[in-house]
């Protein structure tokens, strides 16, 4: 009996080293890349992927989005991409990093993208950034200035400082509507100032959107 009292209390002061071998302990610290899944914006049928963009633009959809792009990247099977887009905008850091992201992976896959609902604010930075552009007969869209709440405590230069970001950030949003669209520049810097509303029809009919159906 009192042998193995001895033997037990050997094996409770041991380290955990010698409990869990080297690689037990690996896989409690990180997850290997080819062992994460896609997340809950994105699933897979066949040679097709699809993802979902329902809600306002944030960092969270922006990280969730670049980890599935880097999964889908490695599988050889899939070769298209289809992204369907009902969004009030959000955050416009995230509508332009999730912007270059489509275009980044427009290289590896064939993109499209499908607007239903609404599609406003920075989501339409979203919405241009891919080549085939649909949406559906009822789908209303909205541009309006860009903005960056002010804090108590900014100085002059700080305001200056925005002004020149706000307008960095203006003049990427309009080169990008220019660009995909017939209208000038100048035009989409007046609908911007009003907050303009416009319908799917009037999208198709600037350019902005390929096909309505």
């Amino acid at each position: 009996m009192k042998k193995i009292i001895v033997l037990l209390s050997i094996l409770l002061i041991l380290p955990a080293s010698f409990c869990f071998s080297k690689s037990d302990i690996d896989k409690t610290m990180t997850v290997p890349f080819n062992e994460k899944q896609l997340s809950d914006l994105t699933y897979v049928i066949e040679d097709t992927a699809y993802v979902k963009i329902y809600s306002a633009l944030t960092l969270l959809d922006e990280l969730k989005l670049y980890d599935d792009f880097q999964l889908l990247d490695n599988m050889s099977a899939v070769k298209n991409v289809k992204v369907f887009l009902n969004s009030f905008g959000g955050g416009m850091y995230a509508g332009f990093a999730i912007a270059d992201q489509l275009k980044r992976i427009a290289n590896r896959f064939e993109v499209s993208i499908y607007a239903s609902g609404v599609v406003a604010s920075a989501a339409v930075m979203v919405f241009v950034a891919v080549e085939n552009r649909y949406a559906t007969e009822d789908t209303f869209f909205m541009v309006h200035e860009i903005s960056i709440a002010p804090t108590a405590a900014m100085g002059s230069s700080d305001v200056k400082l925005m002004n020149s970001l706000m307008d960095m950030l203006t003049a990427r949003y309009v080169k990008n509507l220019v660009k995909h669209s017939n209208k000038t520049e100048e035009q989409w810097q007046k609908m911007l100032k009003n907050e303009t509303w416009f319908s799917a029809q009037q999208a198709l009919d600037w350019g902005l959107v390929k096909v309505v159906k």
